[in-house]
């Protein structure tokens, strides 16, 4: 695993595979080894397609915290993840500037949150749809 240090705090990440981006983020209260442990992606499936970058958020997992509860707000865990995505290569300069040219590499990106346990089940199924549809643009 590695770190990276973004908004003042150190996040916990892995990267892996080759091919278009995703960023996964876990779901509240959870952390990547949590996911692992429940088995709900086979993340190796993913590796020959897909480059995906998973992070442990502010607070979580391996993660760094911060004494300022704010950072813990909905609108401020949703900027950790998109300075992650903006820059998660470790470059200051990397190409994703815009929201515009987020959606443009990223065309089937939605924003999902599961609150109960049947809606974390239910993320078998998004990630299927949206590998299908990702897998037939090519």
């Amino acid at each position: 695993m590695s770190t990276v240090t973004v908004r003042d705090c150190e996040f916990s990440y892995r990267l892996a595979g080759s091919g278009p981006d995703i960023v996964w983020g876990h779901g509240l209260s959870s952390s990547m080894a949590e996911e692992d442990d429940l088995g709900f992606v086979d993340w190796a499936q993913l590796d020959g397609n897909y480059r995906v970058l998973r992070y442990d958020a502010r607070g979580h997992g391996e993660s760094g915290s911060t004494s300022n509860l704010e950072g813990y707000s909905w609108e401020n865990l949703a900027r950790d993840q998109l300075a992650l995505a903006l820059g998660w290569t470790g470059d200051a300069t990397h190409p994703l500037t815009t929201t515009a040219r987020l959606q443009e590499l990223m065309p089937h990106a939605e924003l999902a949150i599961a609150t109960t346990r049947a809606g974390m089940a239910a993320w078998t199924r998004r990630i299927g749809n949206f590998l299908a549809r990702s897998l037939s643009d090519r």
